[in-house]
């Protein structure tokens, strides 16, 4: 640019201030941020920032300019997540470590886990009904050597019916249903269930969509956007429905 031009919009910008993406001006020290992508290149003040969620997304096309306000909204960040980790946790990694073991254990044939309680010995008793007589004890092992916890099996004896409600969920499980199959779940979403060990819709049977949501924000260490959220949510109505 010639260095009259230059100059000209250096005065430009201290008479009026600078134009934002959405046209509007905004005084030098209002804006933070330029975003470089083609469909909305310009300036951003801390509010566009915001509403945006650009730092949500992690946007490649952000720029920063102000280093401090940003440095302010990361400490913020960390505060918040720290809070949100205290709180939740303890039940995040409890809730998946029961379906931890109840899928170790039902991969013996006609086993059934019904119920996962606490131990007086800070252990676990784990009951369960089964169809055929079945020795568990090797897969306990496993899972206690996994967990670093006490397991107590108590087998229970169980009705007909009982035996046949949950062979029908177990069933559910061993169908095949591809994730982007599912109305409103694209490539993205995929592959972050993917990266949590869900390949098919039916890997997440009776899995709460906010509770995972909560778990892969821990496994981050930051909030991800809520997008996934409603994905989550959406696969397990999907799996509630049919």
């Amino acid at each position: 640019m010639p260095l009259f031009l230059l100059s000209l919009v250096v005065r430009i910008i201290e008479k009026y201030g600078i134009v934002l993406i959405d046209g509007n001006e905004a005084k030098e020290e209002k804006v933070v941020a330029y975003c470089n992508s083609r469909l909305h290149e310009g300036y951003l003040s801390k509010k566009m920032v915001s509403s945006h969620k650009c730092l949500h997304k992690k946007c490649k096309y952000l720029r920063k300019i102000d280093y401090d306000y940003f440095r302010t909204i990361n400490d913020k960040m960390k505060r918040s997540m720290r809070k949100f980790t205290l709180s939740r946790d303890a039940q995040v990694m409890l809730e998946y470590r029961d379906a931890f073991i109840k899928r170790i254990l039902e991969r013996k044939k006609g086993v059934y886990v019904t119920k996962i309680s606490k131990h007086s010995n800070n252990g676990l008793i784990v009951s369960y009904i089964y169809e055929n007589d079945t020795d568990l004890q090797s897969k306990a092992k496993t899972l206690m050597k996994a967990l670093d916890i006490e397991i107590v099996l108590k087998r229970k004896s169980a009705t007909t019916e009982a035996l046949a409600y949950f062979r029908e969920k177990k069933n559910l499980v061993s169908k095949r249903t591809k994730l982007t199959a599912i109305p409103g779940i694209g490539e993205a979403t995929k592959q972050h269930l993917n990266r949590l060990g869900f390949f098919w819709a039916e890997d997440m049977y009776a899995v709460k969509g906010e509770l995972l949501y909560n778990f892969e924000c821990l496994l981050n260490g930051v909030r991800i956007h809520g997008h996934y959220l409603k994905a989550y949510c959406k696969i397990e109505n999907y799996l509630k429905d049919n």
